[in-house]
């Protein structure tokens, strides 16, 4: 499809449906109030969340898990009471990019003292630095100390992410 002719369905998708009562809570996702996706969401605010089942995925705060995807493996191992898992400690780079990319999907944004009390506070410091071309385009806005992506800075949602993540 055309960039330009996706944008407009996309700016008209938003309109119409905030205007019939949905929040567009997530970029991909609208809801009435109050009425979001439990799991999704707890994923979106780096809540700790324990998938059941094969292909499952879980987080604890500093590890995710998978499941094996197989079910027949899966099945088998939960009958001999195993579980077969990969494990992923995730590096404060990771944690803090995860928190910045999912917070930035949502209409609660990141948290920035939050963000000072989980990571180092120059790191924040150093992605305001980065976002300043983003709150001039009005792409970004920062409002009591939450950090947020504005209707039309959706459209170019994981540039603005990418530029703003920690790379090592």
């Amino acid at each position: 499809m055309d960039e330009n002719k996706s944008a407009e369905q996309m700016m008209m998708l938003m309109e119409t449906l905030t205007a019939k009562g949905f929040e567009h809570y997530e970029i991909s996702n609208f809801a009435k109030s109050n009425c979001y996706g439990m799991h999704n969401t707890n994923y979106w605010l780096g809540e700790k969340y324990l998938g059941i089942g094969p292909s499952a995925h879980s987080f604890n705060g500093k590890f995710r898990q998978a499941n094996v995807s197989n079910n027949q493996q899966y099945m088998a191992a939960i009958k001999n009471n195993e579980l077969i898992f990969e494990k992923e400690k995730l590096t404060p780079n990771q944690l803090f990019n995860e928190w910045l990319m999912t917070g930035l999907r949502t209409q609660w944004g990141c948290d920035l003292q939050q963000g000072r009390n989980k990571f180092e506070s120059k790191w924040i410091d150093e992605m305001l630095e980065e976002a300043q071309d983003y709150f001039a385009k009005k792409k970004l806005l920062l409002t009591e100390n939450k950090l947020k992506i504005t209707s039309e800075g959706k459209l170019i949602a994981d540039k603005i992410m990418s530029d703003l993540m920690r790379v090592v």
